[in-house]
């Protein structure tokens, strides 16, 4: 929910239905003052439910100023100029890939499996395996190592994997490794496709419910499977690499990827809490925070205001919001500095997330 070109939204208010974006331009004060001033007048979040039972693709969201260069020179590809860090939170267990590995593990898993060795080339392989130091040098390896997995012939490609994927499945499925198992689901999905070879190369994170992560600029990552709740700055500039049968661009993604060494847990963003009733995630970016409000049945909160607009969804129980009948996948937008109360009334938990912009403090 949001502005986005190629989806149409609508609100209603009075009976009345209209599009989001014309009923914004008509009542521009409910972005509030701060969104007004630092976003031209327009919302600068969308929100979504994802629901994810095949792999999306590998890749990354460039930077604002690479996003103004992308549009300027492939603006049939990139669309707009705007950059699009993301916040995924879980709704069930959610799996994902998500950054590169520690330059240990990398090295190790390299250096265990043949095939991969034979799709990186022996030169490589060898510059790789003397790489002792997270500096820039051994960064600058690994951005050949990662281009040539990425770039390497597909005949190569599709032989190697299917070598891969015979010896893991020779394996007792009791014993196989996390990575085993994840390259067997999406080799699964996207037989012959180089992107396989990132769950050697990339972190896996298995979130549970109300865990979540943030990806920035330049972050590689690709959802596995699961449901979250997704929220983003306002663009579609998308740079795919791998496990897609949509447009690859991957000169440009393996020019703009940080190629930063982490450990999986550098990508959880942790909420902070407000009360007992409501958690804020907060991601170091002004176009977007979400809070997440869990209301115990027949009982009432009261939240208190946002400077900036927001949009509210809920996703569990019943009641009401000011007034107005809750229920599963219903959204609400709520004006910047409007109160907001809410009553459960069902046997079972409200839950409501609400995005906003991150600005100007949390709360009014």
């Amino acid at each position: 929910m949001g502005f986005v070109e190629i989806v149409v939204l609508t609100v209603q208010e009075n009976s009345v239905v209209e599009n989001l974006e014309s009923w914004i331009q008509k009542n521009p004060g409910c972005l509030g003052e701060e969104v007004i001033s630092k976003f031209n007048g327009k919302l600068p979040f969308l929100l979504k439910v994802l629901s994810v039972d095949k792999a999306l693709s590998i890749q990354i969201h460039p930077s604002k100023e690479q996003a103004v260069k992308l549009h300027q020179e492939f603006p049939d590809i990139y669309k707009d100029e705007n950059h699009k860090p993301e916040l995924a939170i879980a709704l069930s267990k959610f799996e994902a890939l998500c950054g590169f590995k520690q330059l240990d593990t990398i090295k190790k898993n390299i250096t265990a499996r043949k095939e991969l060795q034979a799709v990186i080339g022996d030169s490589l392989v060898k510059e790789m395996s003397s790489c002792l130091e997270d500096d820039d040098h051994s960064r600058d390896i690994f951005k050949q190592v990662f281009r040539a997995i990425m770039t390497a012939p597909q005949p190569l490609v599709e032989e190697q994997l299917g070598l891969l994927n015979e010896r893991i499945n020779a394996i007792d499925e009791s014993i196989r490794t996390e990575e085993m198992l994840v390259f067997s689901q999406v080799h699964n999905q996207f037989p012959g496709d180089s992107g396989c070879f990132c769950v050697f190369l990339f972190n896996y994170v298995c979130l549970e419910e109300g865990q979540s992560i943030y990806i920035g600029a330049n972050e590689p990552h690709a959802y596995l499977k699961g449901d979250c709740i997704e929220c983003m700055a306002c663009s579609d500039n998308v740079v795919r690499a791998g496990l897609t049968p949509k447009f690859k661009d991957i000169p440009t993604l393996c020019s703009l990827l940080n190629y930063n060494f982490e450990p999986p847990e550098a990508k959880l963003l942790q909420p902070s809490v407000r009360d007992e009733n409501c958690q804020l995630y907060l991601p170091p970016v002004e176009d977007f925070a979400v809070a997440k409000v869990k209301v115990e049945p027949n009982t009432e909160y009261s939240l208190s205001s946002f400077k900036s607009v927001s949009i509210c969804l809920c996703v569990s129980g019943y009641g009401q919001l000011n007034a107005s009948p809750v229920s599963p996948g219903k959204g609400f937008l709520i004006p910047a500095l409007s109160p907001v109360s809410i009553i459960s009334q069902a046997e079972c938990p409200l839950e409501l997330f609400l995005a906003f912009a991150n600005v100007g403090g949390e709360y009014s």
